[in-house]
Order: C-alpha cells, then structure tokens, then sequence
C-alpha cells in the first residue's frame, strides 16, 4: 500500500523518517514538521503513538480560555504549528510519473532487448561450440578406433616375431648342429682319401689307370676294387705346375 506524506505529497518510504498522526492516522516525513533526525530517534515509543499532527493540533477544542492555545504533551508543544509544505506544482506530478513510467517502460524495453541480443550471441556462440564438440568427438572416435586396430596388429606382429624369432635360434641350432655333423661326417669320409701329387696332367687321360700304374710302380699293387672314387682335384692356384689326383 503506498503511503503519502500530507506535507510535500510525496511517497513515504520504510527507510525514509516518519512520523504517524495519532488521530488522523497521516504521515508526515519528518523535515516536513520541522523535526531532527536526532529528535525522531530520541523520542519514546509513548510519545509517537500520542504525537499530533498540526492540523489535528488546531482541531483540539479548547477551554474557558479561549485565547490561550491549548498546550498539549511536551513534545506537541515544542513542535511550531507552522508546518513548512514542500508542495510540488498541481500539474506537475501527473506529468512526472507519466514520464517516469514511460522512462521505466523505456528502459525495460531497452533491457529485454539487450538480453535477447546477449542470449542469441550466447546461444549461437554455445551452438558453435556444441558443433566443434561433437566433431572433436567424432574425429576422437576415429582416431581411437584405428589407434585401437593399429595396437592390435603391432601385438599380432610382435607376436608373430617373437615366434620367427623362436624359430630362427631354433633352425640356427638345427644348422649349427647340422655342419658339425656334415665336417665330421666331411673328415670320416676323408679319412681313407689318398691324395697324389705332381701328376702329370694329359688330355683324355684315365685317372683310374694312372693310379694303378702309380701303384705298381712303387710295387703297391691297386685293384679297380680297392678304389671306391678318383677324380683329378683342381687347383686352388690356378699359376701353380703341381697337378692333383685323390
């Protein structure tokens, strides 16, 4: 409920100082019946509920003495009757609170613009920002599944290597074993080999009659049977005159 002062017409307000007529029940700011702000806290609680407004104060009826003012509480009496009236024009104040309310109007209009506009960029910048989200998330995903794939080829590769590797110091083994077998078997075989050097060397020769002559020339007689293979070795240095049978 608004509350107007009888003294400058204007609206009274819970933090403004007041002060309320006992019989009339007006308000009245407390500059416009020429009261301190010290006064109006220093008063008890009894003496604003008695307090008189001037006009209610000239309305008392009076006594046999007619021509003495009445006097009334302490605090009545110290209050001039004379009340200074802030009044404002009578055509003015029609005039202001319509511009104050078209002003209000005004700048709630202007307001609700400026907060649609905040909200479309907001909501078109947040829009922007949902679209890279959900591509950042599309490209993640892309990512993730061929990062996925790629780490499951490298375990099937590096699986696949440890077992060449297995098998590799497995056959490298088996090889190892292998020429140690074939130079013994190499050494077994060479072991009934006779080797004849400074053999004259002739074209369409018979190695197998040369060795026999050999042999009954030195009166070691060799049969065909007592020689399983003869064949004229190469020479490793090909400038050397020594020729080689075995």
């Amino acid at each position: 409920m608004m509350r107007t002062c009888v003294g400058c017409r204007d609206t009274v307000r819970s933090g403004d100082g007041y002060i309320v007529c006992a019989t009339c029940k007006q308000y009245y700011h407390r500059l416009c019946v020429n009261i301190s702000d010290i006064e109006l806290n220093g008063m008890a609680v009894e003496l604003k509920m008695d307090w008189l407004c001037p006009d209610c104060v000239c309305r008392r009826p009076r006594g046999d003495n007619s021509n003495t003012p009445i006097r009334g509480s302490p605090w009545t009496a110290s209050i001039p009757t004379n009340v200074t009236m802030r009044r404002r024009p009578a055509e003015h104040p029609q005039v202001d609170e319509h511009i104050d309310c078209v002003s209000r109007s005004l700048i709630r209009i202007i307001i609700n613009e400026i907060v649609k506009e905040y909200t479309s960029n907001i909501t078109r910048q947040l829009n922007f920002i949902h679209a890279d989200i959900n591509s950042f998330k599309e490209s993640l995903t892309f990512f993730n599944e061929h990062f996925e794939k790629m780490k499951a080829d490298l375990n099937t590769q590096t699986s696949e290597l440890q077992q060449l590797k297995e098998e590799n110091t497995k056959l490298c083994a088996e090889v190892n074993s292998l020429t140690s077998r074939v130079n013994l078997i190499d050494q077994i075989s060479r072991s009934a080999n006779l080797e004849l050097q400074y053999v004259p060397e002739h074209k369409n020769e018979n190695v197998m009659n040369v060795v026999q002559q050999l042999g009954r020339a030195v009166n070691c007689p060799v049969g065909e049977s007592d020689i399983s293979h003869c064949t004229r070795i190469a020479k490793m240095n090909q400038q050397s005159s020594r020729a080689e049978l075995s």
